[in-house]
């Protein structure tokens, strides 16, 4: 175990950052001030390690002033107790949202479905699977005005950047690079959508981006730049700089979304 921190080279424009090295994965912090921000909007990005290659996206929006990212490496959310730095991760999360009470939350997990076993039935409201993930969130609504989460994130079943290099060096085609229905647990997939539906319902703060509109179409999830001709994820599920460039409209959108929430809530408490 390593204790003492070092740069976070994720870190944009580091204002504060440090990495500590823990058991079996990273905990990580980063502040970006923004002193030229258009908006003057605060932000918590939360998550693991997919949080940390999104996180730049948010880091770099001209809409926020000050942006806090705290990320557990291999950490599900929310926490199941199984890893004792997530646990410490999940407090500091709450720790940070109590003292920042930002404008936006943004939650990137890339084990969403982890929270649901294999299904048996139809998750309902008073499902313990959902009452785990909506008590969090309810909770997490007390300190912020909207809260962005991602749906299912997109899992191929190769190293993309590793297999591109190794069929370009070869001289090979890259279109069967892409591939159908490239997601984690494809079976739990309606479970999962309708629970975050679900959770819609309970959470009027809340927007859902989905990085499938950003990689697929009609089913084919592709992992290549075609433009540029060049791999968007650096292994099978992290996106990169090129990937990062078409995640960003979906997530401009969502912020957007989560700014008209906010400005009806405070034209509502104004009346």
């Amino acid at each position: 175990m390593r204790d003492q921190p070092f740069k976070d080279p994720n870190c944009i424009n580091n204002e504060k950052s440090y990495t500590n090295i823990v058991p079996r994965g990273y905990l990580r912090f980063c502040e970006t001030r923004n002193p030229r921000s258009t908006q003057n909007l605060t932000a918590l990005v939360l998550g693991n390690s997919h949080c940390l290659a999104v996180g730049p996206i948010i880091n770099q929006d001209k809409r926020f002033s000050t942006v806090v990212r705290v990320s557990g490496d291999t950490c599900h959310f929310p926490s199941r107790a199984k890893r004792e730095f997530c646990n410490d991760m999940i407090t500091m999360d709450f720790e940070i949202l109590e003292k920042l009470k930002p404008d936006i939350v943004f939650l990137f997990f890339a084990y969403v479905g982890k929270m649901i076993e294999t299904p048996k039935t139809k998750i309902t409201a008073k499902d313990p699977r959902f009452l785990y993930l909506n008590n969090t969130i309810a909770k997490m609504s007390k300190y912020t005005k909207a809260i962005i989460i991602n749906d299912i994130d997109i899992r191929f079943p190769y190293s993309v950047t590793k297999v591109f290099l190794r069929r370009k060096r070869k001289g090979l085609e890259t279109d069967s690079l892409k591939e159908t229905g490239t997601i984690e647990k494809v079976s739990k997939e309606p479970e999962i959508r309708r629970c975050l539906d679900l959770l819609l319902q309970y959470c009027p703060i809340c927007v859902i981006v989905r990085p499938r509109d950003a990689f697929c179409s009609n089913g084919i999830c592709d992992p290549i730049d075609r433009k540029y001709n060049l791999p968007m994820f650096r292994d099978s599920g992290h996106v990169q700089g090129l990937g990062r460039r078409h995640y960003k409209p979906f997530i401009d959108k969502a912020i957007s979304q989560a700014l008209d929430i906010i400005g009806n809530s405070s034209h509502t408490d104004e009346h």
